[in-house]
């Protein structure tokens, strides 16, 4: 995969996730949420075969009770970065904008995906809402938030926390 899919995937990520600082959208942000749903055949493609159903019956929870996306309408910023799957394993500085847990868990991930993470910002501050876990796939996007909560070694009783921590 090369820097023009890299810089693509950011773009297209870009255009997408501005949709939700969109105050006329506001109110659709749960809906818009819920088509970023993965299809039952998109985690074979982002996790390894071995984890794959782990990661699709852990991800249940949250589809269930999806909670909304939480921007403020100051928050009119956004930041996005993108990394492929193997700069987790290789320590590549574009990894370094993403929660650390994806390095625990980067052997688990398909090679040859790019991942977005993003922020939504407050022009005034410096941080502000963030999320993780966006994977385009086949004409589609799909969410995989904060996949080292679903997977194996770092599952946890309460499913829920897994992403509202």
């Amino acid at each position: 995969m090369d820097e023009h899919s890299l810089d693509e995937v950011h773009r297209e990520a870009s255009i997408l996730l501005a949709r939700f600082l969109d105050p006329s959208l506001a109110a659709m942000r749960l809906e818009m949420a819920r088509a970023l749903r993965p299809l039952p055949e998109d985690y074979a493609k982002v996790f390894a075969d071995d984890v794959a159903d782990i990661a699709r019956t852990g991800y249940l929870a949250l589809w269930e009770n999806l909670p909304a996306w939480p921007a403020r309408p100051e928050q009119i910023k956004l930041h996005v970065a993108v990394a492929r799957s193997e700069d987790f394993v290789e320590g590549h500085r574009r990894a370094e904008e993403f929660p650390g847990g994806y390095r625990s868990v980067a052997t688990l991930l398909k090679p040859g995906r790019i991942w977005v993470c993003w922020e939504f910002i407050a022009p005034e501050r410096t941080a502000g809402v963030s999320f993780d876990g966006l994977v385009h796939l086949d004409g589609h996007w799909a969410w995989f938030p904060k996949p080292w909560r679903v997977l194996p070694s770092h599952r946890q009783a309460s499913p829920m926390s897994h992403f509202t921590e």
